[in-house]
């Protein structure tokens, strides 16, 4: 009896293990199945606030370029159109104070043409009171439109001056590369100059030396010819001084020697 029992509770005791073991898998299974679904979870909400976010930028450029004028048909990339925008709007921002400017001017002239009307009423009806009144409402319609107008020339005057820099920044710029040019012209001048005198002063020595030869030459062929006469042993330099000393007639005299 005693046996038996023991088995029994061995039997009872590994089912019990092999309960506590797939409970502990199942759980495990599970555990992992619930980080899977978080995930993906986690990359369906990326994924969608992804598609909000490009949604969103999508209509924000479709906005933009039903706003920019271009013609029908042409296709824009995302930079053309932030660009186009920033010119438009910098155009509108032109547009407003040139209006602004008219309205003041306008403000201006109706102000003056009340003035008379009301001035010329006011000297047959009205007491000398009301016409202080109108007279000081005046002045201060008067500094408000000029104030206007102060901002509105200091912000002309800014555009002005910043055009003007631009425009003398480009012209220092050309200054500079054709001073630049001109300098290397000179360099090169100078040395196309040195060049030439060097290889003058190389070719005229070579000359002199030349023509001495070919004059030694000359008297040689003479003195065979002539059978070396004393008379006929002047040189050809001899002859130079006797011409230049004695003038045209000696000259006349060793041209003829030389000939003969």
């Amino acid at each position: 009896m005693s046996f038996y029992a023991r088995t029994t509770e061995k039997r009872k005791s590994y089912e019990a293990d092999e309960l506590y073991e797939d409970d502990d898998n199942r759980f495990k299974v599970e555990v992992v199945d619930n980080r899977e679904r978080e995930r993906k979870l986690r990359r369906e909400i990326a994924n969608s606030n992804e598609r909000r976010r490009m949604q969103s930028i999508n209509s924000g450029f479709q906005a933009l370029r039903l706003l920019i004028p271009h013609s029908e048909g042409e296709k824009l990339s995302k930079a053309a159109i932030l660009q186009q925008t920033a010119e438009h709007i910098f155009a509108l921002e032109q547009d407003k104070t040139r209006l602004l400017q008219q309205n003041t001017t306008l403000k201006r002239i109706l102000s003056q043409c009340d003035r008379e009307g009301t001035n010329s009423s006011d000297l047959k009806r009205s007491p000398p009171k009301k016409s202080k009144i109108d007279q000081e409402a005046r002045a201060q319609e008067h500094s408000k439109d000029d104030e206007n107008n102060n901002v509105l020339q200091s912000d002309d005057y800014v555009e002005e001056i910043q055009k003007e820099l631009i425009e003398l920044r480009c012209q220092l710029e050309r200054e500079r590369r054709l001073r630049i040019s001109v300098e290397e012209k000179k360099r090169q001048l100078e040395l196309d100059l040195a060049d030439a005198r060097s290889k003058s002063n190389d070719k005229s020595p070579k000359s002199l030396t030349t023509s001495r030869q070919n004059l030694d030459t000359i008297v040689q062929a003479i003195k065979h010819l002539e059978g070396d006469k004393p008379e006929l042993l002047e040189t050809p330099t001899k002859c130079k001084t006797e011409a230049v000393t004695n003038g045209p007639s000696s000259a006349e005299n060793a041209s003829r020697r030389l000939i003969v």
